[in-house]
Order: structure tokens, then C-alpha cells, then sequence
């Protein structure tokens, strides 16, 4: 037997390398998220383990600081179910559900500061049962280029909608305002006059392949 038929899990945790580069990933991730985007930060994460604790650190480091006067909160959280990676969760073609929302919410209670308010779940086939208890097998090539063409739909609805709610963050970012002329639009960290508002996609690497060529096609 191979070594990936002996050691493959269905939906596995982070490798000891995977933990340093979600640290470094929150190195780069919070002094641009606390400079330039506004609150809250939309994040929209695979239910896969992996994912969930690639973003933890990130969390972990925004709930450690507060904006003088920002009513807003930090960050809302959208764990899609069928945001997961290709061919789904299983082991030896047997299939595994996952973990359910109740799941992550224990997976995630140290750097989600509100976990009714600022998390949320779509696409779960039943509240109490995890993401993949649909599932027959490992998903096939074409079952996943069908998913990736129902999240492209979803993402573009559910950002459609967020442009449709005028807040303070939503602008023309071709005008610029006294004191913009000396901002560096290549300069990710330093401080922005207005914020903009952000949306953060922690997802895979296959799938989101297939998610691209539809959003490049348009």
C-alpha cells in the first residue's frame, strides 16, 4: 500500500508547514485589513478543516484589536458547503459528511467573537448532519465543474447584493478626494483615507480553477 492510502484523511487538519504559512498569510492579511477595508470583512471559507484553520490566525489577530469609533464588527464569517474541494470528502471511495455547523462553531469559538451574529452557513443539505452527507463517493470531474458553476452563480448574487446596500464604504474609487494623491494603490498595508469594502475567498486550490474560468469567461 501506498503511503496516501495509509495516511489520507478525509477532511484533514493543517500540516505543521500549512500552520506557518496561515501565520504568514495573517502577517500579511491584518495591517491590510485593519488600514484599508472597512468592517465588516466579509470572509466566505470552504467547510473543509483546512481552510478553517488556514484563516484562524487572521482572526485570532483582529479580535485582538478595536478601531476607535468603529461601530461595525470585525469580520462576517459565510462557511458555504459547497465551497469544498474537488471530489469532496471521503476515504477509499467510501464518503464522510464532514462537519456540521455545530462542528465549526467549536472549531472556530476562540476568534469569532459573536458566533450567532457574525457567522453563518449556506448550502448545508441539513442544519444538524455536515456539508457533504449528500455525498455517494468521490465526486466526479463533472460534478465538480457543475458546483464550481453554482458558486460562481452564488458569489456573483451574493456580491451583487452587497453593492446594493449603500453604506459609507461604497464609493467611485475613480474619484479620488483631497489627500488620496498621495496613496500608493500598489501599497497594501499603509493606512487609506476611505476603506473599501472586502471580501476575503478561502477556498482550494483545484477547485477554485474551475471557479476562475468563470469568473474570467464572465
Amino acid at each position: 500500500m501506498n503511503y496516501v492510502e495509509t495516511h489520507r484523511k478525509a477532511d484533514p487538519a493543517l500540516s505543521e508547514k500549512g500552520y506557518q504559512q496561515a501565520k504568514l498569510l495573517a502577517d500579511y492579511l491584518i495591517p491590510h485589513i485593519e488600514n484599508q477595508a472597512s468592517h465588516p470583512i466579509r470572509i466566505i471559507t470552504s467547510p473543509m478543516r483546512r481552510t478553517l484553520e488556514t484563516i484562524r490566525p487572521t482572526l485570532e489577530g483582529l479580535q485582538k484589536t478595536v478601531l476607535p469609533g468603529d461601530t461595525h464588527p470585525k469580520v462576517h464569517i459565510i462557511v458555504c458547503a459547497f465551497y469544498h474541494e474537488s471530489e469532496g470528502c471521503h476515504i477509499k471511495e467510501k464518503p464522510e459528511e464532514g462537519m456540521n455547523p455545530q462542528e465549526i462553531r467549536e472549531l472556530m469559538k476562540d476568534c469569532v467573537q459573536d458566533l450567532d451574529q457574525d457567522m453563518e452557513f449556506v448550502g448545508f443539505p441539513d442544519p444538524n448532519r455536515g456539508w457533504y452527507v449528500l455525498g455517494t463517493g468521490p465526486e466526479t470531474r463533472a460534478n465538480s465543474e457543475k458546483r464550481a458553476a453554482k458558486f460562481y452563480l452564488w458569489l456573483n448574487e451574493y456580491l451583487d447584493g452587497q453593492l446594493a446596500i449603500t453604506d459609507y464604504d461604497l464609493f467611485d474609487a475613480g474619484v479620488s478626494i483631497d489627500g488620496e494623491e498621495h496613496e500608493d494603490e500598489n501599497d497594501k498595508h499603509s493606512k487609506r483615507i476611505r476603506r473599501r469594502r472586502t471580501a476575503l475567498l478561502i477556498g482550494h486550490g483545484d477547485f477554485m480553477s474551475l471557479v476562475m474560468k468563470r469568473l474570467i469567461a464572465g
